[in-house]
């Protein structure tokens, strides 16, 4: 019989900390010889709680993956970041495990022009070599931020990223399958659920406020929610038409033209994240306009894989190493697994 080793992370106080900074090795509960408890806690212990602690005074981060098929641009691993005190996720799509450093520089940025400047930032991770390299040393001492460690999968240390994953993975799961989209926009929807979804849901553990209410101080326009994948189109500045139509003199013949895109996101505030099917890329739109006739809608959805398919329009696709697929192909070992595994914290 195998035996059973486990660590005991405590809560995360000082106490236990030093603890397990001290400790030799794993515990391991068959080996009658060196069994011993724990030492007795001293009479001011108090497990550290979340809700006492500034915003952004905790960073969680970890990174999920790798999913396969990669998505449209490539991209295998979702990166998050997350403050346990005001609920706010930040994610990230890359082909590499890599390059943690750049992410976790923009969160700094993005919180710094919100006006969170702790005095002192524990960035939490667990021991991967991605948060050891060099790189990030040098961004944790630029921003004077302290870094703890832990075993991952454990829910002592990484519950509140644990919790982010199990729920981004089921928001995708179900964000694909009802809005009928693509399997190579599944990078899209996982950001999707938590720089969007996730931000915007009112939580219990915050009095039901949202994290963008908590971090932004402002509620959310709930108007600007659209369906993922939802079709838009960008019609022609006049001016540019009337400008062009002047040098070619065919100003008659010039007609209001529209570009289609793919609703995935929201950016920031009034700004739209749309996909550009045909180049296979993102971009921040203002002031598109949605389908919002319920007959043309259902009539979109229904031919969207006819359109999908056409070699014209999906020519950055058909270069990858994989065929587009209608989804349900999401019933394929490929991602509905990922998507429907879960690491439910005790």
């Amino acid at each position: 019989m195998k035996t059973l080793r486990t660590i005991l992370s405590g809560c995360g106080c000082a106490h236990c900390n030093t603890w397990n900074a001290k400790r030799p090795g794993p515990f391991n509960v068959f080996d009658r010889a060196n069994r011993r408890p724990p030492p007795a806690l001293p009479a001011n212990h108090r497990p550290v709680k979340w809700e006492q602690s500034k915003p952004f005074q905790h960073i969680f981060a970890d990174i999920w993956g790798p999913c396969k098929p990669p998505g449209y641009d490539e991209s295998v691993f979702i990166s998050a970041f997350k403050c346990p005190v005001t609920k706010k996720a930040f994610g990230y799509a890359s082909p590499s495990k890599g390059g943690q450093h750049f992410h976790l520089q923009t969160v700094l940025d993005d919180i710094q022009s919100h006006g969170f400047t702790p005095e002192t930032i524990t960035f939490h991770t667990d021991c991967a070599t991605e948060y050891t390299s060099e790189e990030m040393k040098t961004l944790l001492r630029q921003y004077r931020m302290r870094h703890e460690t832990g075993p991952p999968y454990m829910h002592e240390f990484q519950a509140q990223i644990e919790v982010l994953w199990r729920d981004m993975q089921k928001i995708m799961n179900s964000t694909m399958r009802t809005y009928d989209a693509p399997l190579y926009t599944w990078p899209l929807a996982a950001l999707h659920a938590i720089n969007t979804v996730l931000n915007v849901m009112p939580n219990k553990h915050i009095g039901m406020d949202t994290p963008h209410l908590r971090y932004t101080g402002r509620h959310f326009d709930y108007t600007e929610l659209r369906p993922f994948w939802s079709e838009c189109n960008v019609w022609q500045d006049p001016a540019q038409r009337s400008k062009a139509g002047a040098k070619a003199d065919t100003s008659a013949k010039l007609q209001p033209k529209s570009k289609p895109y793919r609703y995935v996101g929201n950016l920031t505030p009034g700004n739209y994240l749309c996909l550009d099917t045909v180049k296979g890329k993102l971009k921040a739109l203002s002031r598109p306009t949605f389908v919002t006739d319920p007959a043309l809608m259902a009539k979109t959805l229904a031919n969207t894989h006819n359109t999908l398919v056409d070699p014209a329009s999906t020519a950055i696709f058909t270069k990858k190493l994989y065929p587009i697929r209608r989804p349900t192909a999401l019933s394929s070992p490929d991602i509905l697994e990922l998507a429907c595994s879960t690491h439910e914290p005790d």
